[in-house]
């Protein structure tokens, strides 16, 4: 894929977390003394991995769009909380990335919405060759869902054809920077949290093959 101009990379949303600074994307530690296997993230990740994409395209004279997805999703009901995709763009801004590139999808609030909003603007705007980015954790549930929901047929294919390519952010950031994140990165994998939260993912999986997944 490396040697292929990506017309658009989308960096799929998922938790935010307010701190004194404000709302930002959640981090691996930041839930450690929670016991919700739901609280697993590392979104923050993503962005990171998003950025490493981007730079390695430019490098090749290849300057792909980056698309940033995510309503308010869980955090609708709470007072103040912006649009993921919001936070994502914000982050991608301080780490470099050029406004002009980045396209915010604030409709959606689960993955499902995602892929199915994602699916409509890939036809839109005719791109051809789309990384869709997300947490190792969350892509085997991201594959399901393309694989087994008949609307996102399109995706299907295009994932068949070589044409999508569904690309772990632990990977990526191991591959540009195992220095910084390695140790981050084994500690999460390791932790009790990240193995409950496997078992959720698996849990969807299995649904979503009976034809029992929930989609909204």
């Amino acid at each position: 894929m490396s040697d292929k101009k990506i017309d658009a990379i989308v960096i799929l949303g998922g938790g935010l977390i307010k701190d004194k600074n404000g709302w930002r994307t959640i981090r691996f530690g930041d839930m450690k003394n929670s016991s919700a296997a739901e609280d697993v993230f590392g979104d923050n990740l993503r962005v990171v991995a998003g950025y490493f994409l981007y730079k390695n395209q430019q490098e090749r004279e290849k300057t792909p769009l980056i698309l940033v997805s995510g309503g308010r999703g869980y955090l609708r009901k709470v007072k103040g909380a912006p649009c993921v995709a919001k936070v994502l763009k914000k982050e991608l801004l301080k780490l470099g990335i050029p406004r002009s590139v980045i396209l915010e999808e604030k409709k959606s609030d689960n993955t499902y919405q995602q892929l199915k909003i994602l699916s409509a603007l890939i036809l839109k705007n005719k791109w051809k060759n789309i990384a869709i980015v997300s947490n190792w954790y969350h892509l085997p549930r991201v594959r399901a869902i393309i694989e087994n929901v008949k609307d996102l047929e399109f995706l299907k294919n295009q994932i068949k054809s070589k044409k999508i390519f569904l690309l772990s952010a632990e990977n990526i950031v191991l591959k540009y920077d195992k220095k910084k994140w390695g140790d981050t990165i084994a500690r999460a994998m390791k932790s009790k949290w990240m193995k409950k939260r496997i078992v959720l993912e698996k849990q969807g999986i299995r649904q979503l093959k009976a034809g029992l997944y929930k989609l909204r």
